[in-house]
């Protein structure tokens, strides 16, 4: 692992550093050219109003959200991913949320996004913003290069992404020992990785992260 400050930076990815969720606007973006696909926008809607009321487990409605796109080629998803995330950063980004990520990245610190979005589109984003690395929910690919609509592991979110991170760690060959451990979110599912850091900072919080920040001390930001 190459040598960096004693100081890891973790950032959550929707709602932290952009406005908004990406995976549906990803998944609507790339649909564009076969706008047939549309057709199951009307399902979807369903399908989320059926997660909200507790119906649909989290990882299930993505697998049936990754039905707009399923069947596409890597190379058809890696040039879609990449348009994406450079209208992403260009357009909506919160203000300050680059300059966090420079910040960082000038102090010599290991840079890594971890989000549960789709992993085809968000190591686009992160390459793009110069993180060192991004952990994401995994996509799974057919024998003939073509996005299926199953997750190829737990989705990223909550307890696993800490998991997902724990691992990443290891593959790199150090364990953060004596490392300052930053981590920036804005929702309370990410409780497990804020608990991680010695360093954890809040951005943007809805009202039951803004109540759990207060409570435990952590600091919140804005970035608009």
């Amino acid at each position: 692992m190459r040598e960096f400050q004693k100081a890891v930076a973790v950032f959550d990815l929707d709602r932290t550093i952009t406005r908004f969720g990406t995976f549906s606007p990803f998944l609507l973006y790339s649909a564009a050219n076969r706008p047939w696909r549309y057709l199951y926008v009307p399902l979807v809607v369903t399908l989320v109003l059926l997660h909200k009321a507790g119906w649909i487990a989290r990882p299930r409605l993505k697998e049936f959200m990754l039905i707009m796109i399923a069947g596409r080629r890597r190379d058809e998803i890696a040039e879609r991913s990449r348009k994406f995330a450079t209208f992403l950063i260009d357009r909506c980004l919160r203000p300050q949320a680059r300059a966090a990520i420079d910040k960082h990245k000038e102090a010599g610190h290991l840079l890594i996004l971890v989000t549960a979005s789709m992993d085809f589109y968000a190591e686009e984003i992160g390459r793009q913003l110069g993180f060192h690395e991004t952990v994401a929910t995994p996509a799974v690919w057919d024998k003939e290069d073509r996005l299926s609509s199953k997750l190829g592991g737990e989705n990223c979110y909550g307890d696993a992404k800490l998991r997902y991170l724990a691992a990443r760690v290891v593959e790199l060959d150090g364990k953060l020992a004596g490392f300052d451990r930053y981590a920036y979110t804005d929702h309370t599912s990410d409780a497990p990785l804020l608990e991680w850091a010695t360093k954890p900072q809040v951005v943007h919080p809805k009202k039951n992260m803004q109540a759990m920040a207060e409570k435990l001390g952590y600091p919140i930001l804005d970035w608009d």
